[in-house]
């Protein structure tokens, strides 16, 4: 129907798009990857990661055929315990049109002192919308922070464990420090992003 799609193509992974025949225009919508977490250490939960952005673009004056290129970021790595730090998450992008970066790791947390959220999360890039997604929030008690969500996305729950952040983009949650305070847990990885 006039002014209505004809039809809905999804990415997890990096690709190549092709415009159908008969499109000239397109809605694309991307997101950033999460970051990931840091182990706890005894004493010391680590804070949560931070959420990748979003980013809406509508495109115009396509050729049918064309080949664009689809990047899809990959989520942050999870840290684990003996001192192995996380990463941040990837930047998705269509071509060189529209982006959304991932969520960064908070520049002042370690492996020795984990707690700090991260920070600062992705952004979206060159849309009609451009959205920010959510900072990881701090470690405290024996809980692990808060991961950050993406934006149009969920955040994930603090726990006692480090959990997996929620796609698309979503950070990472924190690794608490046990019943006890003293025991490390590994972290998680951020969720990928989408395009």
């Amino acid at each position: 129907r006039p002014g209505f799609g004809s039809g809905v193509q999804s990415f997890s992974a990096s690709g190549t798009f092709m415009v159908p025949t008969g499109v000239t225009q397109l809605e694309v919508e991307v997101w950033g990857s999460g970051s990931g977490t840091f182990a706890s250490a005894a004493g010391a939960p680590s804070g949560g990661g931070s959420g990748g952005g979003y980013s809406r673009k509508r495109i115009v004056g396509l050729t049918p055929g064309q080949q664009i290129s689809v990047a899809v970021g990959a989520g942050g790595s999870a840290g684990a315990t003996g001192g192995t730090t996380p990463t941040s998450g990837g930047t998705s992008s269509f071509g060189t049109l529209v982006s959304a970066t991932g969520g960064v790791l908070n520049y002042l947390a370690t492996a020795a002192s984990p707690q700090n959220g991260a920070t600062p999360p992705g952004v979206g890039v060159g849309g009609d919308v451009n959205l920010t997604g959510s900072a990881g929030q701090a470690g405290a008690g024996n809980q692990g922070g808060m991961g950050g969500a993406s934006a149009m996305g969920g955040a994930q729950n603090s726990g006692t464990t480090g959990v997996s952040g929620l796609f698309p983009g979503g950070g990472a949650s924190g690794a608490g420090t046990g019943a006890n305070g003293s025991t490390a847990s590994a972290g998680a990885a951020g969720a990928g992003g989408a395009g």
